[in-house]
């Protein structure tokens, strides 16, 4: 079972707050008598409804859009490493002790240390 994003749900926290917020205005100007037991019963609400959408399992939908989010994510990232590195297939290399890619004109591996090239 996946969960939501906690990103997404911090998101949703705020309107929560600000509804039941509203809801306490309007129930202060309808039952101010009341009021100590409302402040309890609109935050016993904030702290169930929060839990619940933290806890809510994703749908289908909800788990493709994030797979998908993450997997662009990812090819973005590979993308600018290999731009700011200006890394391309032709010029990587292999350590040969212990396999970790280096750059063709490198003199060092910059995993294990081991001399490259004289």
């Amino acid at each position: 079972m996946q969960t939501r994003d906690p990103q997404q749900n911090s998101m949703s926290i705020p309107i929560i707050i600000t509804t039941a917020i509203g809801i306490l205005f309007i129930e202060w100007i309808l039952f101010p008598e009341m009021i100590g037991l409302l402040l309890f019963l609109d935050g016993l609400f904030i702290v169930i409804f929060s839990l619940y959408l933290i806890f809510k399992p994703a749908t289908s939908e909800e788990i493709k859009i994030n797979t998908s989010y993450q997997t662009k994510q990812s090819e973005t990232k590979t993308a600018e490493t290999n731009q700011n590195n200006n890394v391309t297939s032709e010029t990587l290399a292999k350590c040969p002790q212990c396999g970790f890619a280096v750059a063709n004109d490198d003199i060092f591996c910059m995993n294990c240390g081991t001399r490259l090239r004289n």
